[in-house]
């Protein structure tokens, strides 16, 4: 389970990083940045219980990754050049942290019931 959870952590954080990097420098709504920078940090609020392995906060996370994973496609779809490039790489990681959460879901399931 570990794996999983190590993984996670890892998308959690690319995930804040490219956000940070997108609103700040590489393509700003603004010339030298703007408030959407704030947007990686509802991301990185479970990360403490992620570490911990604590149940809720990977369900937390799950719903909190969704929202990332909507302004992916809105963004990808309705702007483009260097925006757009940004949109496809969050959509990227979005989704692989939202399909790494099922992966670990299942095997939790899966192990718990072999334990039964």
């Amino acid at each position: 389970m570990r794996i999983y959870t190590n993984t996670i952590i890892a998308l959690v954080v690319s995930l804040a990083i490219w956000c940070v990097a997108w609103e700040s420098q590489v393509a700003p709504l603004r010339e030298g940045g703007s408030w959407m920078t704030l947007k990686s940090i509802p991301i990185l609020l479970p990360i403490i219980g992620i570490i911990h392995e604590r149940e809720k906060s990977f369900q937390v996370l799950s719903l909190i990754v969704i929202a990332y994973f909507i302004e992916a496609v809105v963004r990808s779809y309705a702007d483009s050049g260097t925006m757009q490039a940004m949109a496809l790489g969050e959509l990227i990681l979005s989704l692989s942290l939202f399909f790494t959460l099922i992966a670990r879901a299942k095997k939790l399931k899966k192990s718990s019931l072999k334990k039964q």
